[in-house]
């Protein structure tokens, strides 16, 4: 699997202080591939901030912080789309954070358009072409969806409308038995899995 886009890489441990959410994540590669890794090959951290789009505090702090990373913005909400023109004027790479399906947690969670199960393929692929409509996305990370993830027919919608648009898909890994990584094979998309994950809740709890 060729990588056709790179995430900004930078360390940034300043970032751990002001993010409400953030993924430290890895490439993941076919195996086999020429490219490979040893003990003499630099490492990276890509950092990627959650949760762009709403009202949330702290989102003028992380706009300035000084340092690379890639801002995920979740759609259709007061301001996804000024967030991703900020983010983007200070220099930094947006994502579309996409709401799907979790397992547990507050339906309310997911905002007023989450991509769902029991949704039609015409449903799905019409939600995915509104979300990424606007050109400014990289790619695509799962807020939750810990229920969408394991699903073989939304999943192939998903990296279906990946694949058309040379996107990536940046693995949230809210369930051990997501699908991404084999449909990023299948889809000959670009796959990077979150190693590690950093949350900074409110009071409402959790839910993948």
């Amino acid at each position: 699997m060729k990588i056709r886009y790179k995430l900004n890489l930078g360390l940034a441990i300043t970032v751990i202080a002001a993010a409400a959410a953030i993924n430290c994540v890895r490439i993941s590669r076919k195996a086999g591939s020429a490219e490979t890794m040893s003990e003499n090959t630099p490492a990276y951290i890509a950092v990627v901030i959650d949760d762009f789009g709403g009202l949330g505090e702290g989102r003028e702090e992380m706009f300035k912080l000084p340092v690379k990373f890639t801002g995920a913005v979740m759609p259709f909400m007061e301001n996804s789309k000024t967030d991703a023109a900020r983010l983007l004027a200070e220099g930094k790479e947006v994502i579309i954070h996409l709401p799907m399906e979790a397992k547990s947690g507050n339906r309310s969670w997911l905002g007023e358009k989450p991509l769902l199960t029991d949704m039609s393929d015409d449903e799905i692929k019409a939600l995915l072409e509104d979300a990424l409509s606007d050109g400014y996305a990289v790619g695509i990370n799962n807020h939750m969806g810990s229920k969408a993830a394991e699903d073989e027919r939304v999943m192939g919608l998903v990296f279906e409308a990946l694949s058309k648009k040379n996107l990536i898909f940046i693995d949230s890994m809210t369930t051990a038995d997501s699908l991404g990584e084999a449909m990023g094979e299948k889809y000959d998309v670009p796959v990077i899995k979150r190693d590690v994950f950093f949350g900074f809740h409110r009071q409402q709890g959790g839910g993948c």
